[in-house]
């Protein structure tokens, strides 16, 4: 500090009347340059071009983070095929504007809470923004695969598997992702930019700016949502996005009827058939078709087929014509087809986790009437896999590592090509010597839907393609499966279960893509047929059927009687079901219900109810709802709410009485 000015600092010290009437503007030559908005410019005379400079930079940053975040979501409504009016565009982008102005006003006013610590101020404005970037373009990146806006519970799923979903993010790598990464790298090097380059501009700092960005953003908060419901799943902002839904909590609280679906089965020697000799047990092999169509099989279109062999053991097997999954992952609809319960409602594979299962599944009954179990599979250890093989009772599984997958190809980010545990399911159902259940789950036509015929679609355009194309190379591994089972004798006494444990979208309808939040007939329906040529003659199975009839069904094959009570039933000597209801994987998202050829889906309000009828609109492309009657509607609301209600009572009453470990 020179002399000069601490003397006049002394000075002013001394005498606070002279330091008073310079401050007045009228005795005072500083009061020219700049009106003095605290008490802290005396000390510094170069400090509001400071100020005024950090202002300028974040209004200009603010302005290209708006246009960045409002493409995206431009971008998402694009994609639907959706054309909007103007005053509908103003709606839809009201609420990520209004939530812009309004953050980017509170960084303007903090300028003036740190002026003494400008490299501090930027570093915090910067790390502010910087995961705001790479947070929208991996929502960006997730949407376009999906069609859906992932909430927190996504990501924190997401963080829980990352161990596993690594993979996934060299997936997504790619031109639309180096886009937008650079347009994000752009629009937050604004900023610096602006800070180096400007030195003297004044208008930055004014008050009126912040204020007026303030008094717009309140104006459009109370701007009213489109009153055309689909659009709001668009009306939002970066925040809102990722928060529950509050538009689900009507129905989570509405009062429905809660019923007993589940009650532990038991065998019951008391109940068997003198006629059927006791030792008279067929082995069980079990195919999951992992994301498997209807279409995929002529026996459904009576088109040219996708899968010729498991086309020709159609033509010799018992068909269900109308079977459904019970949930649209993976991992739920297992506990549905091995445990003839619906699963957990909840995204968590809770039912890896040790005593997160209290179902007595297939291998449990099984392995008391003297069979042995193993599950196989080509994916890796993916949502704590190898526990819900130990969870579900089987005596041995094989879900490859890395050693065991060596000179395999890997598919996607899940695992590897369906030759992985072909040779260990063979081995395996060769060398057992009792009756046995084996399980055996695929992985190639999950997305991205690679083969080894090589690589994954670059567009949304080619995914079917590639996904026709792994469906082929599975249904040539399983023939060559069929074939060794065949000459070593293993198939003559054993009925083969195949099965899609969901299906697959590829926007049949705007916005609506894989499976895990899709309630249409594309995923919900699956193939499944019975495959026992020396044991049951070939037919079609008509009525409603759910993959929660497979355990049942195996059971009364077994000639193994039981007690309790089950969701399912026997697919071979029951009429079916007056309705089945299937859930999304995604909570207090979608159910869809089948009564009859009627089939209701049901969006939590995101979507009015929408009503199609199956006999004349199988592509669900027709919504009837305006000619349903509304108590028919309000009915069907219920009994899907009423099934979520009372999976989710029997879990939490099952799970809550179990000791603790």
């Amino acid at each position: 500090m020179h002399p000069e000015q601490q003397s006049g600092e002394a000075t002013e010290q001394a005498n606070p009347a002279s330091a008073d009437k310079g401050s007045s503007g009228v005795a005072s030559n500083d009061s020219v340059v700049a009106p003095n908005p605290s008490a802290h410019d005396s000390g510094d005379p170069d400090l509001l071009a400071q100020w005024a400079v950090r202002g300028r930079a974040c209004v200009i940053h603010s302005v290209t983070f708006g246009l960045f975040l409002l493409a995206l979501r431009v971008d998402r409504i694009v994609m639907q095929g959706l054309t909007l009016a103007p005053i509908v565009w103003f709606q839809v982008l009201s609420a990520e504007l209004s939530l812009l102005l309004i953050t980017e006003a509170t960084w303007l006013l903090t300028i003036r809470l740190a002026p003494h610590r400008p490299r501090l101020w930027a570093a915090a404005y910067i790390l502010f923004h910087a995961p705001i970037y790479v947070l929208m373009i991996s929502c960006q990146r997730f949407y376009w695969e999906s069609g859906v806006v992932p909430k927190w519970e996504m990501l924190r799923y997401a963080a829980s598997e990352f161990s596993n979903l690594k993979e996934l993010l060299l997936v997504g790598v790619d031109r639309q992702l180096l886009i937008l990464a650079l347009s994000a790298a752009a629009c937050l090097g604004a900023f610096p930019l602006t800070l180096a380059r400007l030195r003297k501009p004044r208008w930055g700092f004014q008050i009126a700016i912040p204020g007026a960005m303030t008094v717009v953003g309140a104006i459009l908060v109370m701007i009213p949502d489109p009153h055309d419901a689909p659009l709001s799943r668009f009306w939002g902002n970066w925040i809102t996005d990722l928060l529950p839904d509050t538009v689900v909590e009507q129905y989570m609280n509405r009062p429905v009827e809660i019923s007993t679906m589940y009650d532990p089965p038991v065998l019951d020697p008391t109940m068997r058939n003198p006629a059927v000799p006791t030792n008279d047990h067929p082995n069980f092999l079990i195919i999951a078709l992992e994301s498997t169509r209807t279409d995929l099989f002529s026996s459904y279109t009576g088109k040219a087929s996708l899968t010729p062999f498991f086309d020709e053991l159609v033509a010799k097997s018992v068909v269900i014509d109308n079977a459904y999954t019970t949930t649209s992952h993976t991992t739920k609809a297992l506990v549905g087809i091995l445990c003839g319960m619906k699963a957990i409602p909840l995204m968590r594979a809770s039912e890896t986790e040790r005593g997160g299962l209290p179902l007595k599944c297939l291998p449990h009954l099984l392995h008391d009437a003297g069979y042995q179990s193993g599950f196989f599979q080509a994916a890796g250890p993916f949502e704590g896999r190898p526990g819900l093989i130990v969870n579900m009772g089987f005596d041995h599984g094989f879900v490859p590592t890395p050693t065991q997958a060596k000179g395999f190809a890997p598919l996607g980010y899940l695992g590897w090509e369906e030759r992985v545990m072909m040779q260990p399911a063979l081995n395996w159902q060769t060398r057992v010597k009792r009756p046995f259940l084996a399980t055996v789950l695929t992985v190639s036509t999950h997305h991205p839907y690679e083969s080894v015929t090589g690589g994954h679609p670059k567009s949304q355009s080619e995914t079917r393609n590639y996904y026709e194309r792994a469906a082929r190379y599975v249904d040539d591994q399983f023939r060559m499966l069929f074939d060794q089972l065949e000459k070593k004798g293993v198939l003559d006494n054993t009925i083969v279960f195949v099965m899609g444990d969901h299906g697959e979208a590829f926007g049949e309808r705007p916005g609506f893509f894989q499976h895990d939040s899709v309630p249409y007939d594309e995923v919900a329906r699956v193939p499944m047929f019975i495959y026992a040529p020396k044991l049951l003659r070939p037919e079609h199975i008509t009525g409603l059927r759910q993959q929660t009839d497979i355990l049942p069904t195996i059971l009364e094959l077994a000639h193994l009687p039981w007690k309790g009570v089950l969701p399912g039933k026997s697919l071979l000597s029951t009429p079916g079901h007056e309705r089945i209801i299937t859930s999304c994987w995604y909570p207090a998202s979608c159910l869809a219900m089948r009564e009859g050829d009627t089939s209701f889906v049901f969006h939590f309000g995101h979507i009015p109810l929408e009503v199609f009828d199956l006999k004349t609109d199988p592509g669900q492309l027709h919504n009837i709802a305006a000619d349903v009657p509304q108590a028919t509607q309000e009915r069907a609301i219920d009994y899907m709410l009423s099934d979520v209600a009372s999976v989710q009572t029997y879990y939490n009453t099952a799970i809550s009485a179990r000791p603790r470990p």
